[in-house]
């Protein structure tokens, strides 16, 4: 929620608030955004990435404007139904961290972007950008870290509560 106060109203709201809530950590914050698969810029959002690949395609393209730089590009894809890459979500029985490369066999076909263990979950969870071909949820890859690879499996975006499967 966004909450407008007048200035000089905004240390007294501050402390009404602060009788029922409590301010969440940057730390807190993290989780909550990647549990919502909220892309990040210079995280999951680069220049490299376009829109409907970060799942941006419902909120942030208008399909309806006139002529925009990338038009053609966004369109294509629109009328095509496929990305080249796409953002999915990960769980792991172990930590993962941003930049992991993730596999399918010996093939690299995605990197990790943000990484959390999340409480709700009870599981490590990620954000990564994946090929076309290895989104579908319930598709098995690994990420490789030092040598040693970690089985992933990719999960629908936001992630849901273990028990609303």
């Amino acid at each position: 929620w966004d909450l407008w106060v007048q200035s000089a109203g905004a240390e007294k709201t501050r402390n009404a608030l602060a009788a029922d809530y409590r301010a969440m950590d940057e730390s807190e914050w993290e989780v909550l955004r990647i549990e919502n698969g909220i892309p990040r810029w210079g995280r999951e959002l680069t220049p490299e990435i376009i829109p409907p690949e970060a799942n941006l395609q419902m909120r942030a393209i208008d399909y309806e404007k006139g002529c925009y730089i990338g038009q053609e590009v966004i369109s294509r894809m629109k009328m095509s139904g496929q990305t080249r890459q796409r953002l999915c979500g990960l769980t792991s029985e172990t930590a993962l961290v941003g930049g992991m490369e993730v596999r399918a066999g010996t093939k690299v076909v995605g990197r990790v972007t943000s990484a959390v263990f999340s409480q709700r979950m009870n599981s490590h969870i990620a954000l990564a950008m994946i090929k076309r071909g290895y989104t579908e949820p319930g598709t098995s890859l690994v990420t490789l870290a030092d040598g040693a690879e970690t089985t992933v499996e990719v999960v629908a975006l936001p992630f849901s509560s273990p028990s609303s499967h």
